[in-house]
């Protein structure tokens, strides 16, 4: 007897040992299922799903039960999810009879050798020879092969302040509204918020006849900002929500297509030439001199924090030497450290970087936040 037919007649006896535990349990759930067995009365052994069919309605059809539809699922393996059926799926009240494998054939899946090899286990297990029971013996007791241990050098992770920042330059802080050159009167489909591929039609204002290609933004005016420790006014929040491009235009009415709506876009909006795209990408830059200042607003109207991924303005901008790139930490003095020293008080809680900045105000990106940013907080540039 080789080694083959010794591990082919060893896989026979484990399945005949699970076979027997699997028909004490099958003994078992078939007393069970005696009890059970009076409630699951279909009026017919299967059904062919139509639509607007449910796995619950006909569950509720068939058996009076919808609760029974993880049963009826079990009985039908081929259905994946139980919540997608479709018109024509067949659903059956009884579980398919199938004719399983006998332990020979599956041994012999399991070995690859020939079912004919296979007899019965308790006869063939007798004749073990002595070699052969030391033979197996040796391939269990055999040594592993050695693991070679590689070495690699370790990888420095590089924090997010000091990689590029991919940006999107919806929203922003202006002194004065923008200059509107039309506004959005129509669209097509007939829906309250517009989506890309839509037709919308914009009512130019005087003097202005747009040529077809050309690109605009829909625009809103978010809220006045002023600041949070003077109170004094610094401007308006602006955030685009759309871009389209004109494609014909006729007595003062443009018909546009929508190329991306970014924001709620909808009837009544004000346009405005789209100048520059707004999707940039920042990298990192160092500060020639400290800045400190404030978080003027953040970017939803809603919200009084912000956390990583989300804009907010600081009250600092060119005229301050702030530029594109440059990175802020954001920290508060705790009133429980009141009276320490700056560097003991002093909890940093995140880290900006500039993607935009105006005269007097600059537009950061959160790139990094262990609390929630909020309008007030502290912020000064890093070396």
């Amino acid at each position: 007897m080789n080694m083959k037919r010794l591990y082919a007649l060893l896989v026979v006896s484990m399945l005949a040992t699970i076979g027997l535990i699997s028909g004490m349990t099958v003994y078992a759930q078939s007393s069970t299922d005696d009890v059970v067995q009076d409630d699951f009365q279909p009026n017919k052994m299967q059904h062919v799903v139509e639509d607007g069919d449910t796995l619950w309605d006909i569950c509720d059809a068939v058996l009076g039960r919808p609760e029974m539809w993880p049963r009826v699922w079990s009985m039908n393996p081929e259905i994946t999810n139980p919540h997608w059926i479709y018109p024509g799926d067949i659903i059956r009240f009884q579980v398919p009879a199938e004719e399983l494998p006998s332990m020979a054939a599956m041994a012999a899946e399991l070995t690859g050798a020939d079912e004919s090899e296979v007899d019965d286990d308790s006869e063939a297990i007798e004749e073990n020879t002595e070699e052969e029971v030391l033979a197996y013996d040796d391939f269990l007791n055999q040594e592993a092969p050695p693991i070679e241990v590689v070495t690699a050098t370790s990888q420095r992770r590089v924090p997010p302040e000091n990689q590029p920042q991919r940006a999107f330059l919806n929203i922003f802080l202006t002194k004065k509204q923008l200059e509107e050159q039309g506004r959005l009167v129509n669209a097509a489909p007939d829906r309250l918020l517009l989506a890309s591929g839509d037709t919308v039609y914009v009512k130019f204002s005087d003097g202005v006849i747009p040529k077809p290609g050309t690109r605009y933004v829909s625009y809103r005016t978010i809220k006045e900002v002023s600041h949070p420790k003077s109170g004094d006014f610094f401007g308006y929040m602006t955030q685009i929500t759309g871009m389209f491009q004109v494609v014909a235009y006729r007595e003062g009415v443009g018909t546009a297509r929508v190329l991306r709506a970014v924001a709620e876009m909808e009837r009544g909006q004000l346009v405005a030439p789209l100048l520059q795209s707004p999707l940039v990408t920042v990298y990192p830059s160092k500060a020639e001199k400290v800045v400190d200042g404030v978080i003027l607003a953040v970017q939803n109207d809603h919200e009084a924090f912000v956390a990583q991924g989300n804009y907010v303005f600081i009250d600092r901008g060119s005229v301050d030497g702030v530029s594109k790139g440059q990175r802020f930490k954001v920290y508060r003095f705790p009133v429980q450290f009141a009276g320490a020293p700056e560097e003991v008080a002093r909890l940093d809680i995140g880290t900006l970087m500039v993607v935009d900045a105006k005269e007097k105000a600059s537009t950061c990106l959160v790139v990094n936040a262990n609390q929630e940013i909020s309008p007030g907080d502290a912020v000064r540039t890093m070396p």
